[in-house]
């Protein structure tokens, strides 16, 4: 049943149901039989779905073993696997064929040849090309593994290109890497063809994926929460039937976030590329058939919710998969119309919602992304959108300054896209990266490693949901060389890396998988120490600034170490509503680590309980100031909005006593001064100064998010996280009030297991000042200490002469130190700290 795609100008999103295809009149109908040209010519602009005059330009073969050549990579091991497959190959057929290197300036990915490409992205420079430039790329030195070994084709990447493989082994599994690629890669006729293959033994290192793939799955539930009864039933019904199902349901009151029906599929396939499982072959390819019996279906009406992130990456995986001998050729047929109409419906979606907003902004470049991806899949295809893809993506990526390594957005989940989006881009259209944007890259990088804490949890700051595992950063390493200092530390943090970060599949949404170059082995991460973070000077055009330029920052982070038992302390810089995906939390502290475990934590995406409606889950969530690690202010005119990039960075420094004073100076009409002190392995001191400038009174107050276990305590209270105890303990305020947090991320985070150490959810904790309002002129100290137990023998704190004093056990006795600010002065006298404002 043929329809047409709605006018651009009638999309409304994902979060309200509205029809996708507008029937067509009994003249378009009719005009069909005509033929494309004809019907163009009558009907311009009008697109059918499925549209009839789809026609492909090429042919796939057949490719002979005997036009094969083998491509070693730059190690001694490749070109020892590259003469045992030639060798074989004469024992077994007769016949002598060539090996050449990767570095050979005859070889590349465009060599007419069918090639064997022995390794994997970490020592053969053609592996790499292809994970740099298709995203499909598999083996490296972290995958498959001490013990493992990997054959994969690649028989399509570009127009004309013939097959590609790849296959990657160690000197245990040569022999049954070789067997492979000689029983399925090359068939037993007289002309001995070449075949698709794609074979997978994952070797002993912690990947998870000796598991079953029901099992595998099943173990994934929380990430599909709406096909949890689905996975719990045992996945009884096809998967085919529930997708069609959900999405044939009345949506007139609610419309819940609902890409968790595509994810599936993806993460699926993920599952068959890494695993060679066929069971996750099936499930992608039940997904596809789901996604095309609701376009067909009568009168689709649901924009499936950030369809524009995946499709691109569909077309990838597809392009990779789609010559295998277990997809069927009706699949063939009609998947790739399938991602035509979608594709469609993404660039009218992306022209009338987003094509004229400022940006760069996530939204546009995923589409774009999604664009350009599809425009080189269908490159070779006769079809009349392509320019206008390839159009609208240079028009969202060209303008990007390569100098920025900061754009719209100030999220940790958000921030990542623009610049992954824009190496997709690049990659798709033969650009190069050039040294400024190379610069840009590793300042990025060196944000995105900042942001990970003791145990390279990603922080969530802005709206994004905790991570409760180690979260790779984006990495660059294979865009990098050693021709400065900062990339040689980049490359050498993401070598060692690897081998803290356990094997996961990348999200759906995400282009590259996980690619290690070089070995691994380091003994550091990376850095210690205090990491201020710059504030991208492009970005500052955005905002009305106040203050000295060289004091903004975007982040201030503090590392102890590398390892999860060290102290980790993390300071939001610019934190403000205005800034995309941003909250308001600017000089709140986003994350404490203290013992191998997490004490203080931002609230995640803000969303709060029990709302299902994907739009108003949105609109309500709690951005901040409330629910987060910082000063409130409340007068006249409401809460105060935390003001742009107002968050200066006062003071820094390490010595015997790590310290770092930051402030906004305009919150409100009042100036916020923090202090942070970190005592070594005990835990942080925390004064606030606030200062009154304005004409009327305001009220103040502090709020903290802690994890564990609450118990009272003398002052204040005590927080056990399985056999750690912190002291939340405090002077200058009213009493405290306790309450439990009303934002579900890290509720959810606790209540589904995902962080071991408490079964606790977070306690929300009010301080407020003790005066009720501060007047004009007044000013105040809060100060709040967090150890853990037994780390201080005493403190206390002087409100009259503004002196805090305390005792701690983890000073080594002959420590003596000063030092002198205009704020106040610091003194180490063997186990005392005493701290004097002036």
């Amino acid at each position: 049943m043929y329809k047409k795609h709605i006018r651009p100008e009638d999309h409304v999103g994902y979060t309200t149901p509205y029809s996708l295809f507008d029937p067509l009149s009994e003249e378009e109908r009719t005009d069909i039989d005509e033929g494309s040209m004809v019907f163009q010519a009558r009907h311009p602009g009008v697109r059918i779905f499925p549209d009839p005059f789809v026609t492909r330009n090429e042919t796939d073969g057949p490719f002979f073993l005997r036009d094969l050549l083998i491509v070693s990579g730059t190690d001694a091991f490749t070109k020892k696997v590259a003469e045992a497959i030639s060798r074989a190959i004469s024992e077994k057929w007769g016949m002598q064929l060539p090996i050449l290197a990767a570095d050979n300036s005859q070889i590349s990915l465009d060599t007419s040849a069918p090639l064997l490409i022995i390794g994997g992205a970490e020592s053969n420079p053609l592996s790499l090309e292809i994970a740099r430039k298709y995203q499909v790329g598999l083996f490296c030195a972290n995958f498959p593994g001490k013990g493992g070994w990997g054959l994969t084709t690649y028989w399509k990447l570009a127009e004309g290109c013939p097959p590609r493989y790849l296959l990657s082994c160690d000197e245990e599994t040569l022999k049954p890497a070789v067997h492979a690629f000689l029983q399925a890669g090359v068939g037993e006729t007289d002309e001995r063809l070449l075949r698709w293959v794609h074979q997978v033994s994952a070797g002993r290192m912690e990947y998870g994926l000796e598991a079953s793939f029901d099992t595998w799955i099943s173990a994934n539930r929380h990430k599909y929460p709406l096909l949890k009864d689905w996975l719990d039933s045992g996945r009884t019904q096809p998967y085919r039937e529930v997708f069609n199902a959900f999405f044939h349901q009345d949506f007139s009151e609610s419309l819940p976030y609902n890409a968790t029906l595509i994810d599936i599929g993806i993460d699926a396939l993920r599952y068959y590329q890494f695993t060679g499982d066929e069971k996750g072959l099936d499930l992608f390819r039940e997904m596809m058939w789901g996604f095309w019996d609701y376009l067909n279906s009568d009168d689709p009406r649901v924009y499936i919710s950030d369809m524009d992130f995946r499709i691109g990456n569909i077309c990838n995986r597809w392009n990779w998969i789609e010559a295998s001998p277990l997809i069927a050729p009706e699949e063939r047929r009609i998947f790739p119309n399938l991602l035509l109409g979608s594709l469609r419906i993404v660039k009218d979606y992306f022209h009338h919602k987003w094509k004229t907003k400022p940006g760069p902004h996530n939204h546009q470049t995923f589409k774009a992304r999604s664009l350009i991806l599809g425009w080189r899949y269908f490159k070779n295809w006769d079809l009349p959108d392509l320019d206008s893809w390839k159009a609208d993506a240079d028009g969202v990526f060209e303008p990007i300054d390569p100098r920025a390594f900061k754009h719209l957005e100030n999220a940790g989940t958000y921030e990542v896209f623009i610049p992954e989006h824009t190496l997709v881009w690049m990659e798709a259209t033969d650009r190069t990266l050039t040294p400024e944007g190379r610069e840009s890259l590793v300042k990025f990088a060196q944000r995105e490693w900042a942001m990970r804490d003791t145990f390279l949890y990603a922080l969530d700051y802005g709206d994004c949901d905790p991570e409760m595992k180690p979260n790779r950063p984006l990495e660059i390493s294979p865009w990098l060389t050693r021709e400065s200092e900062a990339e040689a530390e980049l490359l050498d943090m993401e070598l060692a890396g690897s081998e803290r970060f356990p094997f996961e599949f990348p999200p759906p949404i995400k282009s590259f998988p996980s690619i290690t170059v070089g070995r691994p082995g380091l003994s550091s991460n990376g850095p210690v120490g205090w990491m201020r973070l710059p504030l991208d000077p492009l970005l500052e055009r955005n905002y009305p600034l106040t203050g000295d330029r060289e004091l903004r920052f975007d982040k201030l982070a503090w590392r102890g170490a590398w390892e999860p038992e060290a102290v980790y302390l993390a300071l939001e810089g610019f934190g403000n509503r205005t800034v995309s995906h941003s909250h308001n939390e600017g000089n709140g502290i986003i994350r404490l680590n203290l013992a191998g475990r997490i004490w203080l934590v931002s609230n995640g995406y803000g969303r709060l309980p029990g709302i299902i409606d994907a739009a108003k889950a949105y609109r309500t969530r709690q951005v901040g100031p409330e629910e987060h690690n910082m000063l409130i202010v409340r007068n006249s005119s409401g809460e105060v909005v935390v003001p742009p990039v107002n968050a200066l960075l006062h003071d820094l420094a390490t010595g015997p006593l790590p310290f770092a004073v930051s402030e906004l100076s305009d919150y409100g009409g009042l100036r916020w001064r923090r202090h942070l002190f970190l005592l070594p392995d005990s835990g942080l001191l925390v004064i606030d100064h606030v200062e009154s400038h304005h004409t009327e009174s305001s009220a103040v107050e502090l709020q903290w998010n802690i994890l564990g276990q609450k118990e009272e305590a003398v002052r204040g209270a005590r927080f056990e996280q399985s056999g750690q105890t912190l002291l939340c303990d405090h002077f200058g305020t009213a009493e405290p009030i306790w309450e439990p947090s009303r934002i579900t991320a890290w509720c959810n985070a606790i209540g589904e297991g995902h962080y071991p150490h408490t079964q606790a959810s977070p306690t929300h904790c009010i301080l407020r000042y003790g005066q009720s309002q501060l007047a004009p002129g007044e000013s105040h100290y809060f100060v709040n200490g967090f150890w853990l137990d037994g780390t201080v023998r005493s403190w206390e704190w002087d409100s009259a002469t503004k002196v805090c004093s305390l005792e701690c056990r983890n000073l080594p006795d002959e420590m003596e130190s000063s030092v002198h600010r205009p704020w106040g002065d610091i003194s180490l006298n063997m186990q005392r700290l005493t701290i004097a404002f002036r």
